[in-house]
């Protein structure tokens, strides 16, 4: 007796060829969502850096314009001059407006990355009155 060869067809299980698509779908998209978050963590770091070193390059020509005022508190006719921690410096310009007014102006170099400008009109008929304060 001869048995016929009956073809078949290769994939008769559908269900399990659309479970195995379903699963290689939602593996894709987590993997998408977990690159996507990992470089938004990347960035909210980078974005917390660059803030903490904006404040430092702040606070750091907020003393120098302290130690300015400080000067020319000793000594009226002081013009201004470096000063320097050695990683950040900062240089202080002291310009005679006559009239007892002059201004202070304070540029701030943090690890050479961030500067800061401020730029501060001081009364000297007085004492010291500060009659302005900027930041550029």
């Amino acid at each position: 007796m001869i048995n016929r060869f009956k073809p078949q067809l290769l994939c008769t299980n559908h269900r399990g060829f659309a479970a195995l698509l379903l699963v290689v779908v939602v593996g894709a998209a987590a993997l998408i969502m977990a690159f996507s978050a990992s470089f938004l963590g990347i960035n909210d770091l980078e974005m917390g850096y660059t803030m903490q070193q904006g404040r430092e390059s702040l606070a750091f020509a907020e003393g120098c314009v302290h130690e300015g005022l400080e000067q020319l508190r000793q000594d009226s006719n002081y013009n201004g001059s470096t000063l320097n921690d050695g990683v950040n410096s900062c240089i202080i310009e002291v310009v005679d407006n006559g009239g007892g007014l002059q201004t202070v102006t304070v540029n701030a170099d943090i690890d050479d990355h961030f500067y800061t400008t401020l730029v501060v009109g001081v009364d000297l008929n007085n004492g010291i009155d500060i009659v302005s304060w900027t930041q550029e």
